[in-house]
């Protein structure tokens, strides 16, 4: 027989499962959200409109539209700060004045300041993306809505925490 290394082996194994059990999480959260996309468009093409049944469905589209928003929230900003040092940057090596290096700040900051979007909703702040939530449709009242959103959230933390495993895993030798 080929000779190998029963740790090596081990090691090989618990990545497997980890694998496995990270695959399953996503395969399910797409076949899910594809099912739900799939039944709201038929629904809207032929005209009718969904029972309560369909109430996870239009909770998981709501979770994912918000989530995209506040992703690319996150992305817009960090774009920003990019600018902005890098700006901070350029001036304090040419040694321009202060007054110059901060016109130059401000005029990179007021660049991406024209996407902004009015908020419908100004009761909630962004830090949990309850505001996101809140645009995209979500009933922050409703008890129902809330339990699916700690199941979104328990999902996704899972999610996360099994990449995190297996990243950690994956970088040792």
């Amino acid at each position: 027989a080929f000779p190998t290394v029963e740790v090596a082996v081990a090691e090989a194994k618990r990545r497997l499962v980890l694998a496995r059990r990270l695959d399953k999480l996503v395969h399910t959260k797409q076949r899910d959200r594809a099912e739900a996309e799939w039944r709201r468009a038929n629904a809207a093409e032929i005209g009718i409109e969904l029972d309560s049944d369909e109430d996870e469905d239009a909770a998981m589209l709501t979770f994912d539209a918000a989530g995209k928003r506040s992703k690319a929230k996150t992305a817009k900003a960090a774009k920003m700060f990019a600018k902005v040092a890098a700006a901070k940057k350029q001036a304090k090596s040419s040694g321009a004045p202060w007054e110059v290096a901060a016109a130059a700040i401000d005029a990179a900051a007021d660049d991406d300041d024209g996407d902004d979007e009015g908020s419908d909703s100004d009761d909630y702040d962004d830090t949990d993306g309850m505001g996101s939530l809140v645009r995209e449709g979500f009933d922050p009242d409703d008890q129902a809505s809330h339990a699916k959103l700690g199941q979104h959230r328990a999902k996704e933390r899972e999610e996360a925490k099994l990449r995190g495993e297996l990243d950690a895993m994956l970088a040792t030798p």
